[in-house]
């Protein structure tokens, strides 16, 4: 009888879990839409050697904008991939979001290398 149904507290816990995913998409959308990916590639993949780092503006800590836009990219990675997403045609920048990683870990490398 109860086949296929939920409880009615669990059916509102499940309703409440399916639309907080469609506003985590929404937002992956508008961030993709409004230019927040680009910018958020942009801080991910700017040079962070000690001497670029030592030239941030005052009260600006370059590495911890460095880590946050890493973190966000790396959050929204799973978003982006999406039928949602792929229907407003942000999916391919999952690759850009990839090969950003792949620049910073590429970096990280050659630093210890170096070391």
């Amino acid at each position: 009888a109860f086949a296929g149904q939920l409880p009615p507290s669990l059916q509102y816990q499940n309703s409440r879990l399916r639309d907080s995913e469609k506003t985590l998409i929404r937002g992956c959308i508008q961030t993709a839409k409004t230019g927040g990916l680009e910018s958020l590639l942009y801080m991910a993949t700017l040079p962070f050697t000690m001497e670029s780092l030592l030239q941030a503006p005052e009260n600006v800590d370059a590495t911890d904008l460095l880590i946050e836009s890493c973190r966000s990219l790396a959050a929204l990675c799973p978003l982006l991939l999406t039928d949602l997403v792929a229907a407003e045609g942000f999916t391919t920048s999952t690759c850009d979001v990839l090969s950003a990683f792949t620049v910073i870990l590429k970096r990280l490398h050659d630093g210890e290398e170096k070391d």
